[in-house]
């Protein structure tokens, strides 16, 4: 997950993530234009919307392309996904992808649990993230499947996230590729994954606000 959308942002973009991002953990849903606009002392509606439509450029939010609502606020998503987050302080969240849902501890500076399935047999995978490394999971075998952004033309929501995902097995990894015309890609012990998570969220830890 080559995504470098942090590297030169401004400071009115870490203030308008760190508050949708706290919207979709406290509340599951993005802030108002309203709330964006009070949090970044915006002069104006369409200051928002320009502000807003720079960050999707940026790839740090996703929104829809007809309303314009906010779907995504990296790491986390504003509708169902497989990938589902319990934070320690007992917050429950969405994540795009697998390695998302394992930077969320580091967003959030606190340590998480992940419940998703296998993407081949939809097997139940248990993760916990504790203390910026992998703690107990389930089964012993489990790991990512992880696909790199330069694969895909698409926006990461829509080409790269949905590839991206926990498996029980690596047997199970050969399986679905062989059922699926699945992209170019590697398959990644669950350490690894949490590796490509820092990469990505380093820039960004604590930005979701410590325990609630």
């Amino acid at each position: 997950m080559e995504r470098t959308f942090v590297k030169d942002w401004r400071g009115v973009h870490k203030a308008a993530l760190a508050l949708i991002l706290r919207c979709i953990a406290d509340h599951g849903s993005p802030p108002s234009p309203a709330e964006l606009q009070v949090a970044t002392a915006a002069p104006s509606a369409e200051t928002v919307q320009h502000m807003l439509q720079e960050m999707e450029s940026r790839g740090l939010i996703f929104r829809d392309p007809g309303s314009g609502s906010i779907l995504a606020a990296y790491p986390l998503s504003a509708v169902p996904t497989p990938h589902r987050v319990r934070l320690a302080d007992g917050r429950q969240v969405q994540a795009m992808c697998a390695v998302d849902a394992l930077g969320v501890a580091l967003v959030f500076g606190q340590d998480t649990h992940i419940s998703s399935r296998c993407r081949h047999c939809r097997a139940d995978i248990e993760v916990s993230v504790v203390g910026e490394r992998i703690g107990a999971y389930s089964p012993a075998s489990a790991v990512v499947w992880y696909t790199p952004a330069a694969v895909h033309c698409a926006v990461a929501a829509e080409g790269q996230c949905p590839y991206i995902n926990f498996f029980c097995s690596r047997e199970h990894v050969k399986d679905w590729k062989r059922d699926l015309s699945a992209p170019r890609g590697q398959i990644l012990p669950l350490e690894r994954a949490l590796d490509r998570a820092r990469a990505v969220f380093n820039p960004m830890k604590g930005l979701g606000g410590g325990p609630s």
